[in-house]
């Protein structure tokens, strides 16, 4: 899939873990849709947790205490933090988790590492905002947030950024009951950090680009919709990259029409200053079974 995505545009990616059998997924890593050596920009990303209404499983069927359970290995984390040394002396409290995990937790306490919570419902979103609260450092991003709209005032006070998938407006559940097309221009209006997200890339890679046109056709403004997959999320994940400006690293998509546009495509891809062969074997079989008759 690494050739495939420039072709449509994309030049960087964020691998994010899934929900296992815990609520702390793990950390995400940013990549480059180049073949070849430095495919991993960035080898730790971000920390990942995953609270939606069917990860409650992995702590007894319970949103609540899922939530407490993850305040609980933050605590941790920030007894751990006070004198790591005494960790492996036996001098203090036995600690629930491994040290490994200690450590990705207090970059996040520290505000090393952003922590990304996967989470939809408008109550959820409350919660954790207030519950995270003290802790001053941590730098919160929600992700998938399709009821995160109904908070956007708080939202864009706390300036908390929203990882939005546009097309995934769907109320399949009773965390999405609150779906709605026009929730991009809402949040955008209210100032929160914004930035486009799809969730596979073997079917979306292209629909970042089309779901930036279905946030244009219910309110929200074209420069707004092509920010929110340049400029937006290069400044939510604190990379570089996203806009054309002097010393910005030159990463550019040269496209033969709007780039919105479910017609337009890319003419021309650079990434990290390398102008990338947009040629796949995905064309080269197209091309080459387009005619049948012609083969022998």
């Amino acid at each position: 899939m690494i050739p495939v995505a420039p072709n449509d545009g994309v030049t960087h990616g964020v691998i994010v873990p899934s929900a296992g059998d815990a609520n702390f997924a793990g950390e995400s890593a940013m990549v480059r849709f180049v073949q070849g050596d430095g495919f991993v920009k960035t080898p730790s990303l971000a920390q990942h947790l995953y609270l939606r209404e069917w990860n409650r499983k992995v702590a007894g069927g319970s949103r609540g205490n899922a939530l407490q359970m993850v305040l609980a290995d933050l605590d941790e984390a920030v007894r751990y933090a006070r004198d790591q040394k005494q960790y492996n002396t036996s001098k203090l409290r036995a600690f629930s988790m491994e040290e490994r995990d200690l450590k990705a937790l207090v970059r996040v306490i520290k505000g090393q590492r952003p922590l990304v919570v996967h989470v939809d419902r408008a109550a959820d979103i409350r919660k954790i905002v207030d519950s995270l609260a003290r802790f001053p450092d941590l730098r919160l991003i929600i992700s998938g947030g399709v009821e995160a709209w109904r908070l956007a005032p708080l939202l864009a006070e706390k300036k908390i950024p929203v990882l939005l998938n546009v097309l995934d407006n769907v109320p399949e559940s009773f965390d999405r009951l609150g779906a709605r097309l026009d929730a991009a221009a809402i949040l955008d209006r209210a100032g929160v950090p914004l930035a486009f997200m799809s969730t596979t890339p073997y079917s979306e890679f292209r629909s970042l680009t089309q779901a930036a046109g279905v946030a244009v056709a219910n309110g929200l403004p074209w420069e707004r919709a092509l920010r929110a997959i340049t400029a937006g999320p290069a400044e939510i994940w604190g990379i570089e990259g996203g806009r054309l400006a002097v010393g910005e690293v030159a990463n550019l998509v040269l496209w033969d029409g709007d780039p919105i546009e479910i017609t337009s495509a890319p003419t021309a891809v650079m990434i990290d200053g390398e102008w990338v062969n947009l040629e796949t074997r995905q064309q080269k079989l197209s091309e080459r079974y387009r005619d049948l008759l012609n083969l022998k």
